[in-house]
């Protein structure tokens, strides 16, 4: 196990020698071909479908991304110089009640509704539209991948779950044209991040009744974003265009954005190098794992390559229903074996951050002391713990199966966690690989007896609020874990309610120890940083960590 566990250390640092001598000379002559002319429009690629473009379905990446571009918020968030915060949208003001239960939101009247491809101004955006999309949200039968984010407002739940038939019964009511009211089930002070999500976004009727599904298509969509749908080329392109009807289209240089379908990394790479696309990263087409380390190093590289925080965790789930994972201490014994510094040093290579708690620690006010809340790497207390659950020196463990998504990163990282834990514990783990569609049905089967004992997942933040982790994150993964506890949940509940922010950082800390420290139903790994490279042609540009990029704000020199 040993020889096995330095034979993994070993093949990678060879390979990482190897690749820098074959391709460093190619990549930095390349690059030169970035200084041809540009063409006056954005070219940025995507590494998936466009799924849809409705904001009641968003869910993947490439789709939120979109859905910024087209549809606004009653709130969005904004880049100040210093941080990220919650700015008005399509909101001019909002007041909110003394006990925090009713939230009223005063809207603009120079938000239109605008046709795809010609962009025909139709009518203006109103609190009756935002109205309407939620109650359509909300709707069991529409199965709207974050409905439960809807659960926050009056009945919202009972809805969904089919108690309450009345989608009107919901706490969203239009007071007028441009005023709408919120009633909540509680007190949330984060309220106003929540706004920002495309389920809370005003959706046109009329579309949607006369078209269905298809209202979507370019011919049939009304939006109201900074730009509109133009043409949407199935797994080859979709293009959007400046809204002339924007309020602040002025201030808009972009005419144009190409969003190129590029389902492989290397192509894009090469697309980079030639200057056939302006930018590759992150949320778009990640950049390949194997050629951080050459980027990194070549002073060539020094301003098209960008990396910065994101608030995304990679982080592996137990299944705490089966054997002999229903255990605790076997869970944190496993948690305390995982060398996270290693993995980040030697397999990712792209400045991630360790990570000893699932919710990134600026959520909740620990920074660098959230030692105490979380796990880092023991292997003495990994052994004690091991020896407690009644398998000293991992004598009579069952051997365990730990299930991923097929990735090369994802088959990397699992390597390394089966290393670790066969070297400190003695425990067998055995590796398997699935299609997405396949794996996200394995995990989520209801028949945990059968459901792998490890599976791995990551977690994007949504909104700037650690409920967004501890609460909604929390409840999306319990169909992976199946891990419920009442004092956790209890927690949750009362930080969601307080009101000071300063106290309820302190009770979500509490609720983080509970999830990866006393219980462990989660092993974090790391949090991601965003990496980017970008065509020196491509101006004003700067990312955003959380939802869709503000494309609107970029230009380019051509």
């Amino acid at each position: 196990m040993i020889k096995k566990f330095y034979i993994f250390i070993i093949t990678y640092i060879f390979c990482y020698i190897m690749f820098q001598i074959n391709i460093f000379a190619e990549q930095t002559l390349n690059l030169l071909q970035l200084k041809n002319e540009h063409p006056p429009y954005l070219r940025l690629p995507i590494d998936g479908q466009f799924r849809t473009v409705d904001p009641a379905y968003v869910f993947e990446e490439a789709t939120i991304e979109i859905t910024e571009q087209l549809f606004l918020g009653l709130t969005g968030f904004a880049w100040d110089g210093k941080a990220y915060k919650v700015i008005p949208e399509i909101a001019t003001n909002w007041t909110v009640s003394n006990n925090g239960k009713i939230y009223r939101f005063n809207i603009r009247k120079d938000i239109y509704w605008v046709k795809g491809i010609n962009a025909e101004r139709i009518r203006p955006v109103t609190a009756y539209d935002i109205e309407w999309a939620i109650q359509r949200n909300i709707r069991p039968k529409i199965d709207a991948p974050y409905a439960s984010t809807l659960y926050i407002l009056k009945n919202g739940e009972k809805i969904h779950t089919g108690k309450i038939k009345d989608t009107s019964q919901i706490g969203a009511h239009a007071i007028n044209d441009y005023c709408i009211e919120f009633h909540l089930k509680n007190a949330a002070s984060y309220f106003p991040d929540l706004l920002t999500l495309w389920i809370f976004r005003p959706q046109p009727p009329e579309p949607i009744k006369s078209f269905g599904e298809n209202w979507t298509n370019p011919e049939n969509i009304w939006s109201n974003g900074p730009f509109y749908l133009d043409k949407w080329q199935k797994r080859r392109k979709l293009t959007i265009k400046k809204n002339p009807y924007y309020y602040d289209a002025k201030n808009i240089s972009l005419p144009e954005v190409h969003y190129i379908i590029v389902p492989q990394a290397f192509a894009g790479l090469d697309m980079f190098y030639t200057g056939k696309i302006d930018l590759m990263g992150d949320g778009y087409l990640k950049i390949p794992k194997s050629q951080l380390d050459n980027i990194l190093d070549n002073p060539s590289f020094k301003n098209v390559f960008y990396t910065g925080s994101r608030f995304a965790s990679y982080s592996y789930f137990f299944n705490v229903k089966r054997p002999p994972l229903d255990n605790p201490l076997v869970r944190k014994a496993i948690s305390y074996s995982i060398n996270r510094e290693m993995i980040v040093e030697v397999i990712t290579k792209g400045n991630e951050k360790p990570a000893i708690t699932f919710t990134p620690p600026e959520f909740l006010g620990c920074d660098k002391k959230c030692s105490e809340f979380g796990i880092e790497f023991n292997p003495d207390l990994a052994q004690k713990f091991l020896a407690e659950a009644g398998y000293p020196d991992g004598r009579n463990f069952p051997s365990i199966i730990l299930m991923h998504n097929i990735s090369e990163l994802h088959a990397n990282i699992a390597e390394a966690i089966q290393a670790f834990i066969e070297h400190y514990l003695n425990i067998n783990i055995e590796i398997q690989q699935k299609e997405w569609s396949e794996y996200f049905k394995i995990i989520r089967q209801s028949d945990k007896g059968t459901a792998p004992h490890i599976s791995q997942m990551g977690w994007n933040s949504d909104y700037l609020d650690a409920n967004n982790w501890l609460c909604d994150a929390a409840q999306f993964f319990q169909s992976v874990t199946s891990w419920k506890n009442n004092e956790f949940d209890s927690l949750v509940e009362k930080a969601g309610k307080e009101l000071d922010p300063i106290k309820r950082k302190k009770i979500y800390l509490m609720a983080e120890k509970i999830l990866v420290h006393d219980e462990t139903s989660i092993m974090p790994i790391y949090f991601e940083t965003a990496k980017y490279l970008i065509n020196p042609y491509l101006k004003n540009w700067y990312p955003m960590p959380i939802g869709g990029q503000l494309v609107k704000d970029w230009s380019v020199k051509n």
